[in-house]
């Protein structure tokens, strides 16, 4: 557990569904949980081989072990700061979760960043 580099606050966003008055699903996201985390770049290995199966991925992010997260959800976190101080924020879209070696104690997500 390298608790001293997940040091980027994300906001948890949920998806939630409901459905519209002629029957079709419309999703929605809310805010949830703020948990702390690592984003990196995805390798060109990752990309390559995520790119095999018709998906785009641009970012790996790694977090502490927490249930509540699913595929579905994304991430919202303050990524940088702008030439007048203020602060930028991205939304990360997961593709893939993984629970690394199976214990619990740290989930690597690959992730792409929307808009």
């Amino acid at each position: 557990m390298n608790s001293g580099m997940m040091r980027t606050p994300l906001v948890i966003k949920t998806r939630t569904q409901t459905l519209s008055t002629y029957g079709t699903p419309t999703y929605t996201f809310t805010t949830g949980d703020t948990i702390f985390g690592q984003i990196k770049d995805c390798t060109a290995d990752e990309k390559t081989n995520h790119m095999k199966l018709d998906q785009l991925v641009t970012h790996k992010i790694t977090t502490n072990f927490y249930p509540g997260i699913n595929h579905y959800d994304r991430f919202t976190a303050s990524i940088s700061r702008d030439a007048n101080n203020a602060s930028k924020t991205a939304t990360f879209e997961i593709v893939s979760i993984v629970d690394y070696r199976q214990e619990g104690h740290t989930l690597e997500m690959t992730c792409r960043e929307v808009q």
